[in-house]
C-alpha cells in the first residue's frame, strides 16, 4: 500500500515505513515567485515583541535588522542553505549551533520550545557578537509569524545544483 501526501508543490511518498521525498518541485520557488513582495526584514527587538522573546545574550544587539531567517536542527541544512545575515530559528543548544552561524555569518539564534542554551553556547556566541534570543513557540509558529511579519525564507531562491 502507498500513502501519498502532497507538500508544496512536490510529493512525499510513503511505503512500508520507507519514506523519500520528490524536492525537485520545492526549490521551484525562485526569487520571482514573490516579484513586488516588499519585504523589509524586522529588527530583533521587533522579533523579541512579536514571539514574546527571552534575550539570553546580546540584549545591545536588539538593533539589528535581519530580512531572511533559517529554520534547522540539523547544522549541515543551516551550512547549506542559510544565506549570510540570517536569523537562525532553531532547538540545537549546544555550541555547534554558534560555530555553524559563525561560519554562515548568521545575524542573531533564536531558539524555540523554550530550549535555552547550554552555558558554553551562550559563552561563544558573547564572543563572537551573535545575539542570542529564545521563545517558547514551535518552530513551525515562530516561523509563520516571522513570515507574515516581513522575514523572507532564507534559503528562498535557492538554485538546483547538477540538476538535484
Amino acid at each position: 500500500m502507498i500513502f501519498q501526501w502532497h507538500f508544496f508543490n512536490g510529493m512525499f511518498n510513503a511505503k512500508e515505513n520507507v519514506a523519500t521525498m520528490k524536492t525537485d518541485n520545492c526549490s521551484d520557488l525562485e526569487e520571482d515567485s514573490m516579484a513586488g513582495d516588499e519585504r523589509k526584514g524586522l529588527t530583533l527587538k521587533k522579533i523579541k515583541e512579536i514571539l514574546g522573546c527571552e534575550v539570553i545574550t546580546g540584549e545591545d544587539l536588539l538593533d539589528i535588522s535581519v530580512e531572511t531567517a533559517g529554520a534547522a536542527d540539523m547544522m549541515s541544512d543551516v551550512l547549506a542553505f542559510t544565506r549570510p545575515g540570517a536569523l537562525l530559528i532553531t532547538g540545537l543548544i549546544t555550541p555547534q549551533a554558534v560555530m555553524t552561524s559563525d561560519v554562515v555569518d548568521v545575524k542573531a539564534i533564536l531558539y524555540v520550545r523554550g530550549k535555552i542554551p547550554l552555558k558554553e553556547t551562550i559563552v561563544l556566541a558573547r564572543e563572537k557578537n551573535i545575539p542570542i534570543l529564545a521563545t517558547h513557540c514551535h518552530m513551525f509558529e515562530t516561523c509563520g509569524r516571522l513570515f507574515v511579519n516581513g522575514l523572507k525564507p532564507s534559503a528562498y531562491g535557492a538554485k538546483k545544483k547538477n540538476g538535484a
